[in-house]
């Protein structure tokens, strides 16, 4: 079990002794606690076990699954993050308190193999950079959303990002992207201002927003939700489009399903994977689907 303290902005540190109590008995389970940015893929790297349970929110099941896509390897997902959106679109649920049974179950229930899609990207020209995402990838609005949301530490959960999209809003105005959508019927091209791009492979990200309603994920494809730009008076009606996952059908929206994406930017943005933050990506961004290549299990 590899444990985020950080998780839910420390709340998540209290499950170290009581993870520890409830699994006192069992040799075969041993409980890590991550300290840094990428522990929890190096601690998932170097463990030998078959299945590995990730311990926190979003950020920290995405690091554990960098080293179990491709393999015979399982992910757990105990959810103690603030927003848990990977855990809600796996399982259907909300998340809610561990418990033993819940946990003891969760090492002898069967997998579910799911889709995960695979980003590459430059955050300098010399410095590319490939990382797999299993929700969700946003560019635009919801990255610099992303990222005001994790420099803001006073605030949880809904408020976190209701505070991050009044923040983001006053200052921001549309990019020029040149956008390739490689679908299973053709290819897309669009070279225009975009406001927002979201790529799904869950439905939902920041805990209420239907960036992708038809996404599955066990489909074999990537959901691309584009906002083209729009008076900034229209915001709020975006918004609750967004909350309502009824988007889809407005002139300024372009949704597809697609196998690949490929995404030209012109001056340096702001993009999340999964709610991690990466600033400056320049150059060229390709997204591709990975087919059934994780396997998962989820606590109930």
């Amino acid at each position: 079990m590899i444990l985020n303290p950080a998780a839910n902005k420390g709340v998540a540190a209290k499950y170290a002794q009581i993870f520890r109590r409830w699994f006192s008995n069992e040799r075969h389970v041993e409980l890590q606690l991550t300290e840094n940015t990428g522990d929890a893929t190096r601690l998932a790297e170097a463990s030998t076990s078959s299945i590995v349970a990730a311990c926190g929110g979003d950020g920290t099941v995405n690091e554990v699954a960098q080293s179990l896509v491709h393999t015979d390897r399982f992910m757990a997902c105990v959810p103690l993050g603030s927003g848990n959106d990977f855990f809600r679109n796996v399982s259907g649920k909300n998340a809610a308190p561990p418990n033993p049974e819940s946990l003891f179950a969760l090492f002898h229930r069967a997998p579910k193999t799911i889709d995960t899609a695979l980003a590459s990207f430059f955050q300098t020209p010399e410095h590319p950079t490939a990382r797999y995402f299993l929700n969700s990838l946003g560019l635009g609005f919801t990255g610099r959303i992303a990222a005001v949301a994790s420099r803001f530490k006073r605030l949880r959960g809904d408020l976190i990002y209701a505070y991050a999209l009044w923040h983001v809003a006053r200052t921001f105005r549309a990019v020029p992207m040149r956008i390739e959508i490689v679908s299973r019927n053709g290819t897309m091209l669009i070279d225009d201002s975009i406001f927002a791009l979201s790529v799904g492979n869950g439905k939902r990200e920041g805990g209420k927003f239907w960036i992708a309603p038809q996404a599955e994920m066990t489909d074999g494809l990537i959901d691309v939700c584009i906002l083209k730009a729009f008076p900034m008076w229209q915001l709020p009606q975006f918004v609750l489009l967004y909350l309502q996952g009824k988007q889809l059908t407005h002139r300024n929206v372009i949704y597809a399903q697609a196998t690949k994406l490929t995404v030209e930017l012109s001056c340096p943005e702001t993009m999340h994977l999964d709610g991690e933050v990466f600033e400056g990506i320049v150059g060229k961004l390709c997204v591709e689907v990975r087919p059934r290549s994780l396997n998962v299990v989820v606590a109930h």
